[in-house]
């Protein structure tokens, strides 16, 4: 949650150095975050459907490759549409499966203190976005924005793939008791 929710609300500080090299409007350039917002609601369903078939480490990997993915491709970008197309459409469908998978792992996990393990996960989301904006502000002023969006990438794919690989779908498979 951290690390996807985090680099997704950085958005705005590339806001600017995409407006300046560009010349697109802000509200041309904002939609492209507003697309993403869509995508994420929309796919979050779709990603819901796809958790309960295939699991949280699948769907959360899938999930992490697209958002890195998006972020990877970023600095070729030239034109409106590919912004739309990248942060839009490919970070918005992997974000959208991000939420899902987390919490319905706890939820099956924990019985007694699941709104606690719930609130944790969540936390996640916000401490991310305290941390992910400024770093990626010192990414952009140090190098440009397209090697910040190269590094956030490369991050996504490492952290969230990674973390992924740990989700277990449920205690049961496991032979055990959810913990109360």
């Amino acid at each position: 949650m951290a690390a996807t929710f985090g680099t997704y609300f950085a958005f705005g500080v590339f806001f600017k150095p995409v407006l300046t090299e560009f010349g697109w409007t802000r509200a041309l350039t904002s939609g492209a975050f507003s697309l993403s917002m869509i995508m994420h609601g929309v796919m979050g369903i779709v990603m819901g459907i796809l958790n309960d078939r295939l699991g949280p480490r699948i769907v959360l990997s899938l999930c992490g490759f697209l958002i890195g993915l998006g972020y990877l491709l970023m600095p070729l970008i030239s034109t409106i549409w590919q912004l739309y197309l990248l942060f839009g459409v490919i970070v918005g469908t992997g974000l959208g499966g991000v939420w899902v998978p987390l919490l319905s792992t706890v939820a099956r996990w924990f019985v007694n203190r699941r709104s606690t393990m719930t609130g944790i996960v969540v936390a996640g989301s916000g401490l991310g976005t305290l941390i992910s904006p400024p770093v990626a502000n010192w990414l952009i002023s140090t190098y440009d924005w397209r090697a910040a969006y190269t590094t956030l990438g490369i991050v996504i794919l490492v952290v969230v793939i990674s973390a992924a690989q740990f989700l277990k779908r449920d205690p049961a498979r496991m032979g055990q008791m959810p913990y109360v």
